[in-house]
């Protein structure tokens, strides 16, 4: 702003900038069309446009900088507070909106996931023990579950152990021992095994004949996929 002063007052030697008079009167001329332009101009509104001419001599600091300034001397200044303390009572509004943010998020849980956090409290069952329920009785107790009122695949999932819902709509969508190496199978059946003991419900007869034929429980193994590879010469397909 101080150089746009100097080099249109008459008095400084405008030498030291290496211009010729002629270009001096030039740049003087088109700033003051611009500003007699911006004078006549009217806004969108209606309104005059004069107010924000354009200044040659002086460049206004931005608006942020006005803002950020005022509030720096707002938050240090002793004098702007009054004697009602308003300082102190903006921070506690602070306070308490944030307070209540926090509320917002920490939602009380709900009857389906209080249910799961009981259940998932017993002691003594991990996905890593044998399944002696097949995949299509873990299927039938996922659906009947989901049946219980405010219960969604959602909260299912997070009672499974944080698993994918991707992984529990492929095991719902299977049929037979299909997705047996499912994670969905193996912590599927440890919940609902919590669940059996949690209600104190005895072991069924499927279930107890399952353990004397099968010890070791059912195959919860993942498939050996892939495409099949030809070799060259031969017809037969090979599976990796």
């Amino acid at each position: 702003a101080k150089e746009w002063k100097k080099f249109f007052d008459p008095v400084y030697d405008r030498s030291v900038y290496g211009i010729s008079d002629k270009v001096w009167e030039f740049a003087k001329t088109v700033c003051e069309a611009v500003q007699l332009m911006l004078k006549e101009a009217k806004k969108s509104k209606g309104e005059d446009a004069s107010k924000y001419n354009f200044n040659y001599i002086r460049i206004p600091r931005p608006n942020r900088a006005k803002n950020a300034a005022r509030r720096q001397k707002e938050n240090t200044d002793p004098s702007l507070l009054n004697s009602t303390n308003c300082g102190e009572k903006r921070e506690r509004g602070g306070d308490s909106s944030d307070a209540g943010n926090a509320k917002k998020k920490r939602r009380k849980p709900s009857e389906a996931m209080k249910l799961i956090e009981r259940i998932n409290a017993v002691e003594g069952v991990e996905p890593t023990d044998p399944v002696y329920d097949s995949c299509q009785t873990v299927r039938e107790k996922i659906r009947a579950f989901l049946a219980r009122d405010g219960m969604t695949k959602a909260s299912l999932c997070i009672g499974f152990g944080n698993i994918n819902n991707n992984s529990l709509n492929r095991f719902l969508q299977a049929t037979g021992q299909n997705q047996k190496g499912n994670c969905a199978y193996t912590n599927a059946y440890a919940f609902f095994e919590r669940l059996r003991i949690l209600e104190g419900e005895p072991k069924s007869e499927e279930r107890s004949r399952t353990e004397m034929r099968m010890p070791d429980g059912f195959d919860t193994t993942k498939d050996v996929g892939g495409r099949p590879a030809y070799i060259i010469g031969f017809r037969d397909p090979l599976m990796w």
